[in-house]
């Protein structure tokens, strides 16, 4: 074959791989422009019973990795304890419900915005939240950055991280990668109006006494009062925490709650934090409802430990009978 024709059929081969690739470029554009009405995490959706994990990473690297094991859903970066049953409502509603109602194309504003997601060289003012699912091997489901929100129709900016074009979904609201927000709250509520007996140390008072201390203190009734919202800024598996300190010392607190219910609390003070040990029992006689409440929570307590905030801490710290 002459140089001539060799040249020829070398230039037919690489117009048509040329347009060959044109075609395949084209024809996923037009995949990702036709699909209005398809739910967001499609992949996740069709592989739902082996759904195992899901990452949601913020512009500024924080991430928050959520995993199934046996039978429920833990957060990594709680030590592995339970997350929010409110926070984990909102992720399956998103992902049954999220449907994708409008397209933008690649050279769209949007589009532009959301791709500076992952480029943005000012990573402390950029917005936005990347969520990643995987399946029980660990394969990649769904990889989609979410946006900021289209207040009038009350969704959001999305696409789907390796993609060009950009869309309007719904149903994405309340999802945040902030860990606090996933973790269970309140941790602890004492209501005082329950209350029929309080102990602390050795030294222990019954509702009557208790009332009439409380009327003549004004510490104790801010201390009653803070108990019935108690929230944790970080835990610390029980093992692991009094390895750390083997020798901490504890303040003890028992409060006995109508229906034979008992919360025991042990305070500690370490390294200026305040930590928190809860204990949920029940007395010898109590009603059904005390061993079922013990029952769900017990699960919640044993084996951790939690960082309070100073605020309570210090009202533990200081309560006196």
């Amino acid at each position: 074959m002459s140089k001539k024709y060799l040249f020829l059929v070398i230039s037919l081969v690489i117009c048509s791989l040329c347009c060959l690739w044109a075609s395949y470029q084209y024809l996923d554009k037009q995949k990702e422009l036709n699909v209005r009405g398809q739910y967001t995490f499609i992949k996740t959706l069709e592989n739902m019973e082996s759904l195992s994990a899901v990452r949601l990473i913020s512009p500024q690297g924080r991430e928050i990795n959520i995993y199934y094991d046996n039978g429920v859903w833990k957060m990594k970066e709680a030590a592995g304890y339970f997350i929010s049953p409110e926070m984990l409502k909102k992720l399956y509603n998103m992902f049954n419900n999220s449907i994708i109602t409008d397209i933008f194309p690649a050279d769209h504003a949007i589009s532009r915005n959301l791709t500076a997601y992952t480029q943005a060289t000012e990573k402390d003012s950029a917005t936005g939240m990347q969520i990643k699912t995987f399946s029980s091997d660990g394969s990649l489901l769904d990889d989609v950055i979410i946006g900021g929100e289209n207040k009038h129709l009350k969704q959001h900016y999305a696409k789907y991280t390796n993609g060009h074009a950009s869309y309007l979904i719904s149903s994405a609201g309340g999802i945040m990668a902030n860990a606090t927000l996933w973790l269970p709250s309140p941790l602890l509520r004492i209501d005082y109006i329950l209350v029929n007996g309080l102990q602390i140390g050795d030294k222990k008072v019954a509702e009557d006494d208790l009332d009439t201390l409380i009327m003549n203190s004004p510490s104790l009734q801010k201390t009653f009062y803070a108990l019935q919202h108690i929230d944790f800024q970080d835990i610390i598996r029980s093992e692991d925490f009094f390895k750390a300190y083997p020798d901490i010392q504890a303040k003890e607190i028992v409060f006995y709650l109508r229906d034979g219910l008992r919360f025991e609390l042990k305070l500690y003070y370490e390294e200026n934090t305040y930590f928190l040990q809860i204990k949920a029992d029940t007395e010898l006689v109590s009603k059904r409802r005390a061993a079922s409440f013990v029952r769900e929570h017990k699960k919640f307590y044993d084996g951790w430990i939690f960082v309070i905030d100073d605020t309570i801490g210090k009202l533990l710290s200081e309560m006196e009978l």
